[in-house]
């Protein structure tokens, strides 16, 4: 006899004007340590970790795995029991979970067990290949499992850690407010006074799949091939001299881009190199076949086409699954990119929010943007909108992630909002 499937679409609803899949708010009353939630991580178990802003001292950082929820330490004045809010999430080859503080230092907790490593400001979080962690910010550190150990400045050639980063050989790279160094597992080489290396604050470090090291900094774009090292500037097809950061996509291009940085540095959840706000926004320059290519408003691409917040830097240029890099633009524009040509979606064709914060490829390919006012969700097609009036507990949406089950999770200042899709199933009939 031949089988039958018949299509069965299962709706949730819920007490909103929301519609297709069903929308949750929770809160303190949950089990969250605040409402205002900054970012949403989520380990490879599945555990969901909320983290409070960084400004907020007496808040601490929550985990949820799915049934019950766990709030990490109580705020007293000593500091001293407390997950406070972090700066960077990571998580090791054996499952370990690792979060850097400026208040309590590197945090490690396995399974249950809660463990302060070392008191030391830190931004920065890498494993190398021997398993050992690599931390840091106004100085580095290593940690082995058993002992912790310091590195000079003399180990490094300079301060200040601006970036970090292990290469496909196992190398360890430090950029610092004056250049950068190597560890190869035994000794420590610095490029200080090597020439075509860089010489100013570095503020990005990638590997590409040659095994070629790039390098962003103030004075340029610097790649290193194990032997000799090579120096972009304008003079070569840079916007800008001024790195913020490189990047790589999956095709092996390399991005670039410039802008007149400020004082201050930022603190970025999972990220591995410590970005400035930037005053003037130079834009992007790509890197392929051997040659630079800076966009202008020449070729229809602004010049300012990244954020003017290189606090959503990270989310903001992302590549999604077919390849395409998406981007901030002028005039409540954004842009895709798809390594080719670019388009770009405003009013004219149904994108009417201004810039986007957050952004986030769904399992389904739909596109979620944070915007100004609420949420963006783009399927390819159509454009449509959330906000309070449809239905969210708050406009201001901090982030954006998908966990193992294909829910959405979106982080406000007013609690955390689960979006759980229509399911489909296949029924198999005789």
């Amino acid at each position: 006899m031949k089988k039958l499937f018949f299509l069965t679409i299962t709706l949730f609803f819920a007490i909103s004007s929301f519609s297709q899949g069903n929308w949750k708010v929770y809160t303190k009353d949950d089990g969250l340590s605040t409402n205002n939630i900054t970012e949403i991580l989520e380990d490879s178990k599945g555990n969901l970790w909320f983290n409070p802003p960084i400004d907020d001292l007496k808040k601490v950082m929550t985990k949820f795995d799915g049934k019950d929820w766990m709030i990490y330490g109580t705020w007293n004045k000593k500091f001293d029991n407390r997950l406070a809010t972090v700066s960077v999430f990571y998580e090791d080859n054996n499952g370990a979970i690792w979060f850097g503080s400026s208040f309590l230092g590197l945090v490690r907790i396995k399974e249950t067990i809660f463990e302060r490593i070392k008191i030391a400001p830190t931004k920065f979080i890498i494993e190398g290949f021997d398993g050992k962690i690599w931390f840091g910010a106004s100085k580095l550190y290593s940690y082995d499992g058993e002992a912790v150990i310091e590195y000079s400045k003399k180990d490094l050639g300079g301060k200040k850690v601006t970036a970090l980063h292990c290469d496909k050989a196992g190398n360890i790279w430090v950029g610092t407010k004056t250049g950068v160094a190597v560890y190869d597992g035994i000794t420590w080489e610095t490029f200080s006074n090597v020439s075509n290396s860089p010489a100013e604050l570095v503020a990005s470090i990638i590997s590409d799949t040659q095994g070629n090291v790039w390098i962003g900094a103030e004075d340029g774009v610097f790649k290193y091939d194990g032997l000799t090292w090579q120096h972009f500037t304008t003079k070569d097809g840079l916007l800008g001299n001024e790195t913020l950061m490189i990047r790589m996509d999956s095709r092996n291009t390399i991005f670039a881009i410039a802008g007149v940085p400020a004082k201050e540095y930022i603190g970025l959840i999972g990220v591995g190199s410590a970005i400035k706000q930037d005053r003037t926004n130079k834009g992007l320059s790509i890197f392929e076949n051997g040659q630079w290519k800076a966009f202008t408003d020449i070729e229809g691409v602004p010049k300012d086409i990244i954020s003017k917040s290189l606090l959503y830097l990270q989310s903001v240029f992302i590549e999604d699954n077919s390849g395409n890099m998406w981007f901030n633009g002028k005039e409540n524009t954004i842009y895709k990119f798809d390594g080719s040509t670019w388009k770009s979606f405003n009013e004219s064709n149904g994108f009417t929010g201004k810039r986007f914060f957050k952004m986030l490829e769904d399992s389904r390919g739909n596109h979620w943007f944070s915007i100004a006012k609420g949420i963006a969700k783009y399927n390819g097609k159509n454009w449509s909108y959330f906000n309070k009036d449809t239905g969210l507990p708050s406009n201001r949406i901090s982030s954006i992630i998908e966990d193992n089950q294909g829910n959405i999770w979106f982080g406000t200042f007013r609690g955390v909002v689960k979006y759980t899709p229509e399911k489909v199933y296949f029924t198999e009939i005789d």
